[in-house]
């Protein structure tokens, strides 16, 4: 986002502060409240009994479609989805109208999508949208808690105060979009690679033991997450770049994915390729860029 769309944002009070925008105590504050609700087992208690069933639904939806369809608006736009909002408590019907205002607000600037740039105020108009739309959510679950996510927030406290509304917001906002947006990319362009490559298609139709880890190269491959804006917090040095306290750090994942001192052929699509890469190793492997201050 440009930084004139964010003060703008701010000065409307809707500076949306999820998990990514905030460090240090309120970081943690925040994170401890779903901590335990997004933990292995708990996901798969509450998810993964449900997702084999809508796996099914979907190839059915597509078999139903005569032989052709766009994979990517058809079929990896809902199933993933489907399944955050169940995550979040929205309800089935609702699942339209919400993909609708995250297209518009995180894809603002796809002619494909909204077209409405971060400093139209048509972008504020969606926003308040969401924002009254999980106010709603809110309020339902305060006096109606279930177990869904929705309730850990609608009933969370911190220091023994419960989330404001803009705190409330900012979760709803990134999982919303962080967990379809992504996933649905994924499986869009894991498809194209695999469609591409008749024989590593056949291998996992043939071994299915493979998946997991095809999973894994599929994410490194089309890389959904394209980069983020960080804030230095002291001044430091990586890899011989010098960046001050204060000045804004681009992080780029599509070059980090396809860092050679990292993965052997990193330009190719490979199944098999081990995964197992240390933390001191993948900070070494982003590549800062445009370590200027913006302010």
């Amino acid at each position: 986002m440009p930084i004139e769309s964010y003060q703008k944002r701010t000065e409307m009070g809707l500076d949306l502060r999820s998990l990514v925008q905030v460090d240090g105590k309120e970081h943690r504050d925040l994170r401890a409240l779903t901590n335990e609700w997004f933990k292995p087992a708990n996901l798969r208690k509450r998810t993964e009994a449900a997702l084999p069933v809508l796996a099914r639904k979907f190839v059915d939806r597509m078999k139903d479609m005569g032989g052709a369809c766009d994979f990517a608006r058809d079929i990896a736009l809902f199933y993933p989805l489907h399944v955050i909002m169940g995550i979040l408590g929205v309800p089935e019907q609702d699942e339209p109208y919400m993909l609708e205002i995250t297209q518009n607000l995180f894809g603002s600037e796809d002619p494909d999508l909204s077209g409405v740039s971060f400093t139209d105020p048509a972008f504020f108009t969606e926003l308040m949208k969401m924002a009254q739309y999980f106010q709603g959510i809110t309020d339902e679950r305060r006096a109606h808690p279930t177990l869904d996510v929705a309730s850990t927030l609608a009933n969370g406290q911190i220091d023994g105060q419960p989330l404001s509304d803009i705190q409330a917001m900012g979760y709803y906002a990134i999982i919303a979009t962080a967990g379809h947006d992504t996933t649905s990319s994924s499986l869009a362009g894991g498809l194209e690679a695999l469609i591409r490559r008749p024989a590593v298609m056949q291998e996992l139709i043939d071994d299915p033991s493979l998946i997991p880890n095809a999973v894994e190269e599929i994410v490194r491959w089309v890389t959904p997450a394209r980069h983020f804006r960080r804030e230095a917090q002291e001044d430091t040095e990586v890899n011989g770049a010098r960046f001050k306290k204060g000045e804004y750090v681009f992080l780029f994942h599509l070059s980090a994915n396809r860092d050679e001192t990292v993965f052997e052929n990193p330009m190719e699509f490979d199944i098999h390729r081990p995964m197992r890469v240390s933390i001191s190793r993948w900070e070494s492997a982003y590549t800062f860029a445009s370590a200027h201050t913006l302010r």
